[in-house]
Order: C-alpha cells, then structure tokens, then sequence
C-alpha cells in the first residue's frame, strides 16, 4: 500500500523541489517539471509545469493549465483558463474559456467569459464577454472603486478607442 501511494504522489507531483511552503495539491492536480507552488494550491484537474510559478495564496483550480514560464501571484485561476508562455498574472482571477499568453501582464483584474490577453498589459479591469486584447496597454483607475467593467457579447479586439466608447454606452 505504501508503494502504491508513493507512485500515485510522484504521478501528481513531480518532486519535493515542486512545492515550497504552505502548498496543497489536490488528488487530481499535477504540478511537475521545474514549476513551483509556494504558499498556494493547485486543486481539482488542473495542471501547473514547465516553469510556471504559482506563489502568494494563488489557486489553480478546475481544468486550468498554467504552463511555461508562466507567475500567478495572489491570484485565482479556475475553470478551463489557459495561462501560458510568459503571462504575468497578480491580484486577478482568471476563469471561463480565458485564456493569456505571449508577454500579457494582468494586474489587479477579472478575466472572465471568454476574455483573450494576448502581449498586453491590462490594469485594474473588470472584464467579461469574447473580448480580445492584443499588443496594447490598458487601465482604468488606481483603486477596487474605479474599476472599469467591460462587457461585451461579439468578438472584439479591444482598444482603447473602443474601450472609451464602452465606457460612455
């Protein structure tokens, strides 16, 4: 019984050099290659690897990937989110069919429903419907209160012109 549990951990987890701190990975979760979990969990059937790092009381739950090199900090992913490639993610939550990837910087957000980050640097943004954001900087706000809230039901590629007339609508 000993063996078969041993086998059944280093089939989620890779190693001890995976998990630092308080990290919890569910049964279903895997964590592997040289990705890190500090201070966070991975639950339910989601997949951290490669370089990712998932640090500062994130979760990655439900069937995300977080893949590459790849940092979730005090962040939420869930859902089928795909986070990939050199995708920053702090203070946000990530959840739906989303999905960042390239360079993107998401910072103190919600990507919800569909919302496509794709090398842009997105701030303070409440974010919900099949929006595409690519090669562009994006914010509103310094503050939880002056979140801007964007949704919208077509395909969009969001730009700051479109994102003006939103706000007005």
């Amino acid at each position: 019984a000993r063996r078969q549990r041993q086998m059944c951990i280093r089939d989620r987890i890779e190693g001890e050099k995976n998990l630092e701190g308080n990290s919890w990975v569910g049964d279903n979760a895997e964590v592997f290659g040289n990705a890190k979990v500090i201070d966070s969990a991975v639950m339910e059937n989601a997949i951290v690897r490669d370089n990712a790092r998932v640090i500062n009381d994130s979760c990655v739950a439900g069937n995300a990937l977080v893949t590459g090199g790849v940092v979730v900090d005090n962040s939420i992913i869930t859902d089928d989110a795909r986070i990939k490639q050199s995708a920053t993610v702090a203070n946000s939550s990530v959840d739906g069919y989303s999905s960042l990837s390239g360079m993107a910087n998401v910072k103190d957000c919600t990507c919800s429903v569909n919302t496509h980050i794709v090398n842009a640097q997105v701030c303070n943004m409440d974010m919900s419907g099949d929006i595409y954001i690519e090669d562009t900087e994006v914010g509103h706000g310094s503050s939880m209160a002056e979140r801007g809230c964007v949704e919208y039901i077509r395909p969009a590629l969001l730009t700051s012109e479109l994102l003006k007339k939103l706000r007005s609508s």
